[in-house]
């Protein structure tokens, strides 16, 4: 491991004795290689003499960055997750992903707007991704802009029909609504497409019991409480 440059000049100094101020302080060329590599390492190679400590996270991309941000998030630091990815964005303006995760997070913490702005942002920079539309139609619920949610949801099931958090959750409005037939249809999509997800099974089987079949009812509730393994249920 390299010492920290303030000690190899230190250290430099000590063996050069009593070189005059305009001599070099170290031993040697090869001494005064060895101290810029090792600056260099320690600012990420910066000019000669620059003392500023490297930021850590200047070589990482998007994804690492989003990494650290949710590391800062599971950790119990949401406001440097934020700013994490604030500072993601100077360097990487528009990046749909991180545009996202930041919009996610923003949403947990109730701040819808600057959320729904994020969002819609990550909307136009990466039109294709279907949990952008899902997050977004969240956010649109919060408002009761139920239309323009839904229609997002249709849009999240479009691109990617076995997308489960999107079924879920346009089941979820179709069920509110009163449209049990389409609740349905999406609700056995989601098992169907993760048969060991616990929540769509509760659904199911509201739903089920709303359309009048009380044993299938049953059956999903039974399965509901096989797979969440939680003492409350």
């Amino acid at each position: 491991m390299a010492l920290p440059v303030a000690l190899l000049i230190a250290a430099s100094q000590a063996a050069a004795g009593s070189a005059d101020a305009n001599k070099s302080p170290f031993a040697s060329p090869q001494d005064e290689a060895k101290l810029q590599r090792a600056m260099e390492a320690l600012t990420g190679g910066t000019q000669r003499g620059a003392h500023r400590p490297k930021d850590p996270h200047l070589a990482l991309g998007p994804e690492k960055l989003i990494r650290v941000a949710l590391q800062h998030h599971s950790e119990g630091r949401p406001d440097h997750a934020i700013t994490t990815l604030g500072d993601a964005l100077k360097r990487f303006p528009g990046d749909g992903k991180l545009l996202l995760v930041r919009g996610s997070l923003l949403l947990q913490q109730g701040n819808t707007a600057d959320a729904l702005r994020d969002f819609e942002a990550a909307a136009k920079a990466d039109p294709e991704n279907p949990a952008i539309y899902v997050n977004r139609a969240q956010a649109y619920r919060r408002f009761e802009r139920d239309r323009e949610a839904l229609a997002d949801l249709d849009r999240a099931v479009e691109l990617n029909p076995d997308f489960v958090a999107a079924r879920f959750n346009r089941g979820s409005m179709h069920f509110n609504a009163g449209h049990f037939d389409k609740a349905l249809q999406d609700f056995e999509h989601c098992v169907a497409a993760d048969p060991h997800a616990a929540p769509p099974y509760f659904n199911l089987a509201m739903t089920r019991e709303q359309l009048g079949d009380k044993a299938g009812a049953a059956d999903d509730l039974k399965r509901f409480l096989e797979l969440s393994k939680t003492a409350d249920w």
